[in-house]
């Protein structure tokens, strides 16, 4: 369960890299959040098309699908209405119209500021309740 709610959350993280999902989960994990992983588009489209998440973390430098063409997958070909959140090394002042167009709700950049991430997901619960 998660502290700021009675229900828990449906988290999944999708990141090439072993060490930036697990550094998401710990510190999702400490807000009360459990997750799925998946380390490409491949196999978080799979996850994704079985299970119904509130919540998607999504690199956007993954490896043969990016996470702009998953998150247009998801939200347009597959019509799930998860929340995507990208996670990406840089963020550009010209990328937000990407990711708008893409259905990203929101952009953290890495590595994710624990405060920012707690923000986030609280403000994500106060809005769901």
């Amino acid at each position: 369960m998660n502290r700021n709610s009675d229900q828990p959350l449906s988290i999944l993280i999708v990141d090439d890299d072993r060490m930036c999902r697990r550094i998401l989960e710990v510190l999702l994990k400490q807000l009360g959040h459990d997750a799925d992983m998946a380390e490409d588009a491949e196999e978080a489209l799979s996850k994704a098309t079985k299970n119904r998440y509130d919540i998607i973390f999504l690199d956007i430098g993954l490896p043969n699908t990016s996470g702009i063409d998953f998150a247009k997958s998801i939200r347009f070909e597959y019509k799930q209405d998860a929340v995507l959140v990208a996670t990406t090394g840089h963020v550009l002042d010209t990328d937000h119209g990407r990711y708008d167009s893409a259905g990203i709700s929101f952009v953290f950049e890495k590595p994710i500021d624990f405060e920012k991430l707690e923000q986030f997901m609280a403000d994500y619960v106060a809005v769901r309740s």
